[in-house]
């Protein structure tokens, strides 16, 4: 058996992580399996289980694009879990390791934006579940360290409310959380017909494929959809700009969300994509930036050797769940 069934640490130590300081990983017991890592814009992995790797498809290390990528030339981990399969592009601005030169802050993804952090999730649900079932966010697996004063965790805690009003946090407790509803976390969500009904229109991996499918490359730029029928909603929002229609979608879930509506409900022959966008981690730093008022706030004693994630889930059971380490944790 490999060694993440009994070892919560990554199988390679922080001296050898190929993007230290930070390294991506699935999140062990979560039974997110890694399929294949591979271009955003091919078929052909990269990356696949083979018995002798020393990690296996629940924990091996996972690429981090730094938005410096050529177009097509993104990584993409093709990915399943009990609830879901799809696959997962993930940029963090200032890693380095996916392109010959060093990072450049002045091309690519990041330049004239103040994000820090675009996670792309693409792919199918396996069974049909009401959206307001559905959470994104942080979970631990024991207390936290030493904890901020908390007039400044007041604070923080404020100023991520802002931007997602229905987030539910809990953090002196034996279990930490921080969960907002899916319907409304991402900054775009794309509801797709599976035009892949044919078999030809798959990868090996049984996951959707990029070069047949109509849907634009998951490097490719996010526009929420103003058409009601790709839209989890159903409705057809007037905003004029991406940004206006994804509030009014924001706005509209969370109503659904606090009277725990049964619709809508997820589509098993849709695709969805979900792009969650982020500007107050600092995952080279580790920590989270709050403006001039209340600084930075680290995060190296506070979450006691215990990683951030990208996760979403369905009650106990993940859609999908990846660890992202920092070398301090070790």
């Amino acid at each position: 058996p490999c060694r993440c069934n009994t070892n919560f640490l990554p199988a390679i130590e922080p001296k050898n992580w190929p993007q230290a300081p930070i390294a991506l990983r699935p999140t062990p017991g979560s039974n997110t399996r890694v399929k294949c890592i591979r271009f955003s814009n091919s078929d052909e992995p990269l990356w696949q289980q083979l018995p002798h790797y020393a990690c296996c498809e629940k924990c091996v290390i996972l690429p981090i694009n730094n938005g410096n990528e050529k177009p097509g030339e993104s990584l993409v981990v093709d990915f399943e879990s009990d609830l879901f399969e799809g696959s997962l592009l993930l940029r963090l601005r200032y890693a380095e390791g996916t392109t010959p030169e060093p990072y450049d802050d002045n091309i690519g993804y990041f330049k004239g934006v103040n994000r820090r952090y675009q996670a792309c999730i693409r792919g199918r649900f396996k069974k049909s579940t009401p959206f307001t079932e559905l959470v994104t966010g942080l979970r631990f697996d024991r207390r936290f360290g030493k904890l901020p004063p908390k007039w400044i965790l007041k604070g923080a805690l404020k100023v991520i409310s802002f931007f997602a009003p229905q987030l539910d946090t809990k953090v002196d407790v034996d279990r930490p959380t921080s969960l907002s509803p899916l319907g409304s976390t991402p900054q775009c969500i794309i509801m797709d017909d599976d035009c892949s009904s044919s078999s030809n229109n798959y990868t090996a991996n049984g996951i959707v494929s990029e070069k047949s499918s109509t849907m634009n490359p998951l490097d490719d730029v996010r526009i929420e959809p103003s058409e009601a029928n790709r839209n989890i909603l159903g409705t057809n929002f007037k905003g004029e700009t991406s940004l206006q229609r994804a509030k009014m979608r924001k706005k509209t879930f969370d109503k659904l969300y606090v009277q725990k509506a049964a619709d809508p409900k997820t589509n098993t022959t849709k695709i969805y994509t979900f792009e969650f966008l982020q500007h107050l981690f600092n995952f080279q730093e580790f920590s989270i930036e709050l403006g001039n008022m209340l600084g930075s706030l680290n995060l190296e004693d506070m979450l006691n050797g215990q990683p951030l994630q990208i996760m979403a889930a369905h009650g106990d059971q993940p859609l999908w769940s990846f660890d992202v380490w920092h070398e301090c944790l070790w």
